[in-house]
């Protein structure tokens, strides 16, 4: 919790959060249990478990019933790991809008990680979802995606995956692919200026993402 704090409070940096603050959102910033090691909450084991996907739908269920927030427009953005979690959020809570950047989404998509050599760059080009399990899923979405990923990140396949899957579903999807920019650029969250070309991508994806989530909730 004290990172979570720390990153709210623009400690680390934090333009995304402060910008849809100065558009007029009210913001949550929040996190999850779990992390990247199997058994650590990231996947049910029964039916009735609780995960950090009821985490995500929790804050969304809260922030539905504040007093000052309007229920019929409601968004969400995740990164990362966070991305796969916003997945499964919006298949089980009814949004206006969803964004997700270079979404680590193998639970989301049923991906093996057991196959191949995951510290090789093109592990995740070899690897495959398991389609039926992901169109399953991507069945429950009714909100509108949007996709950011940097064209440095390794994940990049996982966001085609995703896009390609929603489309193939008739879902609203859109993904942007930000030339040579890394893991994390979406939130820029650094305590030092980057170099300009990142700075530049880091801008144009939180335009972008503000102008979707605006579009989609109806705010003004």
């Amino acid at each position: 919790m004290d990172t979570v704090v720390r990153w709210a409070r623009g400690e680390d940096g934090g333009p995304m959060w402060e910008r849809y603050l100065q558009e007029g959102f009210a913001v949550v910033v929040a996190d999850y249990r779990g992390g990247y090691r199997p058994g650590s909450g990231d996947e049910p084991t029964s039916e009735d478990a609780v995960t950090r996907y009821d985490d995500g739908v929790s804050v969304v269920d809260h922030v539905r019933e504040l007093p000052y927030v309007d229920p019929d427009r409601i968004a969400v953005y995740g990164g990362s790991l966070g991305g796969d979690l916003v997945l499964h959020v919006i298949g089980r809570t009814k949004v206006q809008a969803a964004g997700v950047g270079a979404p680590a989404a193998f639970w989301f998509l049923g991906v093996d990680r057991a196959v191949g050599d995951r510290s090789q760059p093109d592990y995740w080009q070899k690897a495959k979802p398991n389609r039926e399990q992901a169109r399953k899923r991507i069945a429950a979405i009714s909100c509108p995606l949007l996709i950011q990923v940097g064209g440095a990140d390794g994940l990049v396949p996982l966001s085609r995956w995703v896009h390609d899957l929603m489309e193939e579903a008739g879902k609203p999807v859109r993904l942007e692919i930000y030339a040579n920019s890394p893991h994390g650029f979406y939130f820029n969250p650094l305590r030092t200026p980057p170099p300009r070309p990142l700075l530049d991508s880091s801008v144009a994806a939180l335009d972008s993402s503000v102008a979707f989530m605006k579009r989609h909730t109806g705010a003004h």
